[in-house]
């Protein structure tokens, strides 16, 4: 297969066109897509401490990983991100639009004054959704209806990437929504976009030519349009007999045509199985985010289910011993990634998680070790991005403590004991009949 091979130069300029551009145009790539692309360069280091990883409480990852996106939110109700009153006496003050930045330079763990990213609403309110079904902390309800209610109010042209519409439904079937209003406004926005492309087969062909064209011939592809994927299919779940899940069925074709069948081929879960230390070719890039992609896609449609098994076998192949998941195939030294690893987290929990609990509970261990103090993720250079806390935020609720969960020299001690119970009380009463029935 021909592909280009996109230098560092050639990327950084494309990028920094794509997001100039994204910020005057109202079909913009932000706007098409579940997600701005990953920026992190080689330079971006991960902190890890083995030690932490041992010692650990999930929970309270969690939990800290929740106050963060509070924290950084742009607040509407009251002061829930703690930086003062809105419009008042904000410090600083922020754009009261209940999103969050793409990216904060520490020390600043609050919202900056410029306007949140409108795709960056539901894939980041789902670390605070996650962790308010374990936690149900009324500040963190606060924070999620912040991000939903402003979705609502701006309509189905702006907030309506597929991460809005999965946190939309999620949040209406909370218990303490009466009604259908979030269900409702993800339905119109979803409808108002296949009614502009003319079919779901349309809007997910145009966001992997967009990719494309924009130097992203990569997994960005498979993990974009799998996330809407699911959103058609939640939608059928949610609206049945208005053929959303043959939307879904039809968009999960579209990706299973382009990464296994070379239709047109940008994605090729084969040919992109490479490693650059460079990141020089952009065929390499987001490889694992690729594969969760089709994985959610497959499993939430139920189509090419025969794929599965192989998915999950890349999968494991770009896994690390620690737990952690690599941005390009393969696991190669220094290619650890937070945003691979939490999406791999949530796609083997999403197929099955008691089979993969274990080893869901070591990359959510690996995931709190990284963790920085403010509960974020910030990189060596002291980026970070409130997405990518969400984002294994999400992750690590799926994971359990060891003390949730006995190991197995606990269950053996456990079944032991009942054992020798039961044979005791057997002898007893066993004794008790021979000497009931011996002769005086």
């Amino acid at each position: 297969m021909n592909k280009g091979i996109l230098s560092v130069a050639a990327f950084i300029l494309v990028s920094s066109f794509a997001l100039c551009w994204a910020d005057t145009n109202p079909r913009s790539l932000q706007d098409e897509t579940d997600g701005l692309f990953d920026v992190r360069l080689p330079s971006y280091g991960i902190p890890h401490n083995d030690a932490i990883a041992e010692v650990q409480d999930l929970g309270e990852a969690v939990n800290a990983g929740a106050s963060y996106l509070k924290g950084m939110q742009a607040d509407i109700t009251d002061d829930n991100a703690g930086n003062g009153t809105n419009g008042v006496d904000e410090n600083p003050d922020d754009p009261d639009d209940g999103g969050w930045d793409w990216v904060v330079a520490a020390p600043l763990f609050h919202h900056t004054a410029s306007p949140s990213p409108t795709n960056l609403y539901g894939v980041t309110a789902m670390g605070i959704y996650r962790a308010y079904l374990q936690n149900s902390d009324p500040t963190y309800f606060i924070a999620l209806q912040d991000a939903a209610d402003r979705a609502v109010a701006v309509g189905p042209s702006l907030i309506r990437s597929a991460g809005d519409l999965i946190f939309l439904m999620k949040f209406d079937d909370l218990s303490e929504n009466p009604g259908t209003t979030y269900m409702d406004a993800a339905r119109a926005k979803y409808d108002g976009r296949i009614a502009y492309y003319g079919s779901a087969q349309a809007l997910a062909e145009y966001i992997r030519d967009i990719r494309n064209s924009q130097g992203y011939p990569c997994g960005i592809i498979a993990w974009d349009i799998g996330a809407f994927v699911v959103a058609a299919q939640m939608l059928d779940d949610h609206f049945p007999g208005n053929n959303y899940g043959l939307d879904a069925d039809a968009m999960a074709e579209v990706i299973y045509q382009d990464s296994f069948n070379d239709n047109p081929g940008y994605f090729d879960i084969v040919d992109d199985q490479g490693w650059d230390p460079g990141y020089g070719n952009a065929n390499y890039w987001m490889y694992t985010l690729g594969i969760t992609g089709l994985l959610d896609a497959f499993v939430a449609a139920n189509v090419h289910t025969s794929e599965i098994p192989g998915l999950l076998a890349i999968l494991a192949a770009c896994r690390y011993s620690s737990g952690a998941y690599s941005y390009c195939y393969g696991a190669n030294t220094g290619d650890e990634d937070w945003q691979s690893t939490a999406y791999s987290v949530m796609a083997l929990a999403g197929y099955d998680q008691p089979t993969y609990q274990s080893s869901v509970n070591e990359t959510a261990l690996w995931l709190a070790s990284t963790q920085d103090a403010s509960g974020g993720f910030v990189y060596s250079n002291g980026d970070h991005y409130p997405e990518i806390g969400g984002e294994c935020t999400a992750a690590m609720s799926y994971g359990q403590d060891a003390t949730e969960v006995p190991t197995l020299s606990e269950w053996g001690m456990l079944v032991m004991g009942l054992l020798l119970m039961t044979v005791g009380t057997v002898a007893v009463v066993r004794n008790r009949k021979v000497a009931v029935s011996r002769p005086a």
